[in-house]
């Protein structure tokens, strides 16, 4: 059965760096193209099918008037319920794209990624003749568009909020797991607007965070003190429970005093220190990350 097991998920590996591979060898070829940007594609969210009416442009907003248009009709598909993928209907021939709202799917680097990325469709048709047993292909790009494989329709509502970048899955296969202790500055000067854009410098960090990751928050003035008191000097494992309750804890700090910046880094490092030799947390990548209005020296002894 172990065997079995490997041989299965050496099958998936192999589909996996088949797309790695050419998406690279793809992207390096066609670095000097010109885009096109009236190229058509399968958009997951505006297919058409063969009964339906061919839409027309939107009426166009008098402030926009200025601005080159560009209207690209979507392409016609037909899509078949297959069981294989819980009787969703799909085409097996091609991939269909997502864009997220908040990209312009014709703006030059977009564009120019999801024309080259085409090329895939032809490693997503192999893979799946080779292991049918596989479930859906995807392709995350760093410009924010996702190609899957079988195309199909893209259900979200009742609004689409979703883009690849923000998955667990882009967002630890883009970075490798870490050992994370985050220093907030709690000092005096850290009043008003100051502690509020730290508090979300914070809170951003910490949601770029996956479960492969380890992390602590430790705010400073005279003193160094734990965000959540129970977490203590430890790092925790940034999944959603612990991420939750550091941001109470980043939201409900005071501040007073004046920052103590020896003490904040040497506290940082003793706890990386005791991480790396007892091979507890990540066992990988380990970082400080000071979030502060400055400091009056390097501190380069410490």
């Amino acid at each position: 059965m172990a065997h079995d097991i490997k041989m299965m998920m050496d099958l998936k590996i192999s589909a996996v760096r088949r797309i790695m591979d050419t998406a690279e060898n793809t992207a390096l070829s066609h670095q000097n193209e010109k885009e096109d940007l009236y190229f058509s594609y399968y958009s997951a969210k505006d297919m058409r099918e063969p009964d339906d009416p061919i839409p027309t442009p939107a009426p166009r907003e008098l402030d926009d008037m200025g601005e080159p248009h560009i209207f690209v009709p979507p392409k016609e598909i037909v899509l078949t319920p297959k069981a294989e993928f819980f009787n969703t209907p799909v085409n097996l021939s091609v991939s269909s794209v997502h864009v997220p709202l908040n990209v312009f799917d014709r703006a030059k680097e977009v564009i120019k990624s999801i024309q080259w990325s085409e090329n895939l469709d032809q490693i997503f048709r192999d893979n799946y003749k080779n292991d049918p047993t596989l479930s859906w292909q995807f392709y995350g790009s760093s410009t924010g568009f996702m190609r899957q494989f079988p195309a199909a329709k893209w259900k979200a509502k009742p609004v689409d909020l979703y883009d690849c970048r923000l998955r667990s899955w882009y967002m630890e296969a883009a970075t490798s797991p870490k050992d994370i202790i985050i220093l907030l500055d709690s000092s005096g000067s850290m009043k008003g607007q100051r502690l509020d854009v730290a508090k979300k410098v914070v809170n951003t960090i910490l949601d770029t965070l996956g479960t492969n990751d380890f992390v602590n928050v430790f705010t400073f003035g005279k003193t160094v003190e734990p965000a959540v008191k129970c977490f203590e000097e430890t790092l925790v494992q940034a999944n959603l429970g612990n991420i939750r309750e550091l941001m109470e804890g980043v939201d409900s700090i005071t501040i007073g005093n004046i920052a103590n910046f020896t003490a904040a880094l040497t506290k940082a490092f003793e706890v990386l220190e005791l991480f790396r030799t007892e091979q507890r947390g990540a066992q990988c990548n380990q970082a400080i990350m000071i979030v502060s209005d400055g400091a009056p020296f390097a501190y380069e002894e410490v």
